[in-house]
């Protein structure tokens, strides 16, 4: 496969997209430690995985990809070792 060539203003323009922010709705906060007087929490913003995995499959002209299933198992136990 070639290489495809972009020129400066089409290059910064493709490296600009990734950074332009998400929607609110796919943003998710997860409390990461909490002080211990509890009166203050770090509070970390993340998108859903699959957020950014759709993100590059849109922006990426050089056919990057990465596709996904969800799928369900019905029962799953946790055992030590030998027993």
């Amino acid at each position: 496969m070639a290489a495809t060539k972009f020129t400066d203003a089409e290059r910064e323009k493709l490296f600009a997209q990734p950074e332009a922010p998400f929607d609110p709705a796919l943003i998710k906060w997860r409390v990461m430690c909490t002080a211990a007087d509890g009166r203050s929490d770090v509070i970390l913003p993340f998108a859903d995985p699959r957020a950014y995995t759709d993100r590059l499959n849109k922006l990426t002209p050089l056919g990057w990809t990465r596709e996904y299933t969800i799928s369900t198992l019905l029962s799953l136990c946790r055992m030590e070792r030998e027993r």
